[in-house]
C-alpha cells in the first residue's frame, strides 16, 4: 500500500509532468485553491473525484491513498458525497428556511401583537441565516463534519438563549416559582446540554457510540413535542385564533424538518466511518498475509 500520503502523492504526480496546479484545476473544473488544499491535506476530494484524479494519473485509488488518508477521508470530506443525498439534503435546508420566512411573516403580521415578539423576531431572522447557510454549503459540498456539528450546536445553543429569554419573561409577568424554573430547566435547558456535548463528541472527537445517543435524544425530542405537544394541541384546538394555529404547524413542520436534517446526516457519517474501518481491518489483513504473518 501506499506510503505516501494522497496531498504529497498527487503533488509529487502534477509535479513529474511538469504541470501547474492552474492546468490541473481546469482539468477537474475545480479552484486553484481546492488544489492546493487537496495538496496540502487540509480538505480530500468526494469518491468521485478521487477516481478521477486516479484515472487522470493512471493510477489506483489505494496507490494514491495511504492509511493515514483512509482515517481522514470521513473528516474532510463532505458528508453527503452523491448528488442524489446531497440534493435531498439541500431540500431539508430549503423547507427550513420556508418554515421560517413563513415565521417571520407571521411575526411581523398576526402575531405582532404578542408580548416578546421581538425576541422570536431575531431568533428567526438567525436559524434564516444559518439555514440560508446551509443551502450554500450543500450547494458547494461543503458539509464536513465538523461543520455540520458545529451548525447543529449552534443551533442548540438557540435553546439556552430562548430559555433564559422565556424564563424572565415568566419571572416578570408571575414573579419567582420553582416550578417555573423547573418546568424551563427541564425542557429547554438539560436537553440542549446533553445533545451538544453528544454532537461535539460525535462530530469532533469521532465517538461513534454518540450516534445511539443522537438518535435516542432526537426519537424523545420527536415524541416530545411532535406527538405529544403540537398534534395533542391540533386534535384539541387549543389556539385562540389562525395566527397560533398556523404558527403551531410552522413549528411542527420545522421539527420534523430538523430531526430529518440530523439523522440523516448522523447516519450517513456513521456508515462512512465504519466503511472506513472495515476497508482499514481489510487492508492490513492483507498486509499481514503478504509479510507471511
Amino acid at each position: 500500500m501506499n506510503e505516501m500520503n494522497f496531498g504529497d502523492r498527487i503533488k509529487n504526480e502534477r509535479l513529474k509532468r511538469n504541470l501547474k496546479q492552474e492546468e490541473v484545476a481546469r482539468q477537474f473544473n475545480v479552484s486553484v485553491s481546492t488544489i492546493s488544499h487537496w495538496e496540502s491535506g487540509s480538505r480530500y476530494p468526494d469518491l468521485e473525484m478521487l477516481r478521477k484524479i486516479a484515472d487522470y494519473y493512471a493510477l489506483s485509488t489505494d496507490e494514491l491513498l495511504s492509511r493515514e488518508d483512509y482515517i481522514r477521508i470521513p473528516e474532510r470530506t463532505p458528508v453527503m458525497e452523491s448528488r442524489q443525498d446531497n440534493m435531498i439534503e439541500g431540500i431539508l435546508f430549503s423547507c427550513l428556511m420556508m418554515t421560517y420566512i413563513f415565521r417571520l411573516l407571521l411575526d411581523f403580521t398576526v402575531n405582532n401583537a404578542m408580548q416578546g415578539v421581538e425576541f422570536y423576531i431575531f431568533e428567526d431572522c438567525f436559524i434564516l441565516t444559518l439555514s440560508v447557510l446551509g443551502i450554500i454549503k450543500s450547494v458547494k459540498r461543503e458539509f464536513n463534519p465538523k461543520v455540520i456539528g458545529l451548525l447543529f450546536i449552534i443551533i442548540m445553543m438557540r435553546f439556552f438563549v430562548e430559555w433564559f429569554v422565556r424564563y424572565i419573561m415568566s419571572v416578570q409577568n408571575f414573579g419567582f416559582s420553582w416550578k417555573w424554573l423547573y418546568f424551563y430547566c427541564r425542557d429547554d435547558f438539560v436537553f440542549p446540554i446533553i445533545y451538544s456535548i453528544s454532537t461535539y463528541l460525535f462530530y469532533f472527537k469521532e465517538k461513534d457510540k454518540m450516534y445511539w445517543v443522537i438518535l435516542i435524544l432526537t426519537g424523545m425530542m420527536f415524541f416530545y413535542f411532535f406527538l405529544g405537544g403540537y398534534i395533542e394541541g391540533l386534535i384539541e384546538w387549543r389556539y385562540p385564533n389562525y395566527g397560533m394555529f398556523l404558527n403551531s404547524a410552522l413549528l411542527a413542520v420545522r421539527r420534523i424538518v430538523l430531526d430529518l436534517i440530523t439523522v440523516l446526516e448522523s447516519t450517513k457519517l456513521y456508515l462512512k466511518r465504519k466503511e472506513t474501518k472495515t476497508k482499514m481491518k481489510h487492508i492490513l489483513e492483507n498486509e499481514k498475509e503478504e509479510k507471511g504473518i
